[in-house]
């Protein structure tokens, strides 16, 4: 995929966000499509998809294993924009997943929420470290210190995916 420049970046006129992998090269663009009751899907041109509530990657499409659902608390900070001295100390997650070949499913994690770096960069970096009996996985998000709003995160999309990193190129903005 051609990596594109900031001043290429720049002229892209709609919410923009960039993804990829650690076994990929490169990003890809990909542009918002529909926002539903706050639940905005990016699609690229193969009709791939990531579905963002806030910052938290809540469902794909179009990848080999897909993320369904994540349903989460009311005051997660991931969902729902809020400054990171706001942001609860734990908080509980369920990942849904709905398989064509299999028996669906559903993973329950408890995450514990901490500051990793606060750098004079305005730019606070924090992570989720969420585990149950069976799995532990870490989040990172890279917030805005006082809004709480979520510029970039390295999150984790279920069993047998790839973490995804997602980087917010021009934020959606409801109206």
């Amino acid at each position: 995929l051609p990596e594109l420049t900031r001043a290429e970046l720049n002229q892209v006129p709609f919410a923009t966000i960039a993804l990829s992998r650690e076994s990929q090269a490169g990003r890809a663009y990909v542009a918002a499509t529909v926002d539903n009751a706050g639940y905005v899907s990016y699609q690229d041109a193969n009709r791939r998809s990531v579905v963002l509530k806030g910052g938290m990657i809540s469902g794909t499409r179009g990848f080999p294993f897909d993320l369904a659902a994540v349903k989460h608390q009311i005051n997660d900070p991931i969902a729902v924009q809020t400054p990171p001295d706001r942001w609860p100390p734990v908080l509980s997650r369920n990942y849904q997943y709905w398989l064509s070949s299999a028996a669906d499913f559903q993973i329950s994690v408890r995450c514990v929420l901490e500051t990793v770096v606060r750098e004079d960069i305005e730019i606070v970096e924090i992570q989720d470290r969420c585990a149950n009996s069976r799995r532990s996985f870490t989040n990172t998000y890279w917030a805005d210190p006082d809004s709480g709003f979520i510029w970039k995160a390295v999150q984790w999309v279920g069993p047998r995916a790839e973490p995804l990193t997602l980087e917010i190129i021009r934020p959606y903005a409801a109206g």
